[in-house]
């Protein structure tokens, strides 16, 4: 398991718990205490908080660049490719490839034995699974891949 302190002990990041979170997380700049703030809510399952920590966080990482990484079409808003690009990151970052391998290597080959493993539901398990092509997963089709910005925009990047 990748340990979510990578994340929640750097200095300019303040993870809050909230049992009264309508949203399963939020993320703002607090201009008192000069941190970003992601709020996570308290009610939720630990391996969801995880997933939504990360989330959270590469929203934080792409704040003032946002709006040229994901410029959107006609099929898609610039709000979603963000939230793809963040769900892709924290897949990458909770569930690394090499891990993955290693993991499917060692006999952990269901979705439910490695989501436990890994601490993060067995939605992305299945995920990175056929992202890595390991299984029966190997010849599904990805829902999350990387994007392609001149492809997706239209337009050169």
């Amino acid at each position: 398991m990748i340990p979510i302190d990578v994340i929640t002990d750097l200095r300019h990041i303040r993870v809050e718990y909230v049992f009264d979170q309508r949203l399963p997380s939020a993320g703002f700049w607090d201009t008192t205490t000069r941190r970003w703030v992601i709020q996570i809510a308290a009610t939720v399952q630990r391996k969801q908080q995880r997933v939504a920590v990360a989330r959270e966080f590469k929203h934080v990482l792409d704040y003032h660049r946002a709006t040229h990484l994901y410029l959107g079409n006609d099929l898609v808003s610039g709000r979603y490719e963000a939230n793809r690009a963040a769900e892709y990151f924290a897949g990458q970052l909770l569930v690394p490839s090499r891990l993955l391998r290693r993991a499917w290597k060692a006999g952990l080959t269901t979705p439910e034995e490695l989501s436990d493993h890994f601490v993060v539901p067995e939605v992305m398990i299945r995920q990175r699974l056929a992202e890595t092509r390991l299984g029966p997963y190997a010849s599904r089709t990805t829902y999350h891949r990387p994007l392609n910005l001149a492809v997706v925009s239209g337009r050169a990047v």
